[in-house]
């Protein structure tokens, strides 16, 4: 079976930002990992809806 690595870079980083959020943290996550802060907070946010 064939898994695109831009997939699994991406997925792997919601997981990494997930995991380091701390609740006040975006700005640096978001220069960490190189997105915007808006993404971050929509990963954060889709993250809590989900229950986790």
């Amino acid at each position: 079976m064939f898994f695109p690595v831009e997939l699994f870079s991406r997925e792997f980083i919601r997981e990494q930002i997930v995991n380091e959020y701390n609740g006040s943290n975006i700005r640096e996550l978001a220069i960490k990992y190189g997105y915007t802060e808006k993404w971050i907070r929509k990963i954060v946010k889709e993250n809590k809806i989900k229950g986790g």
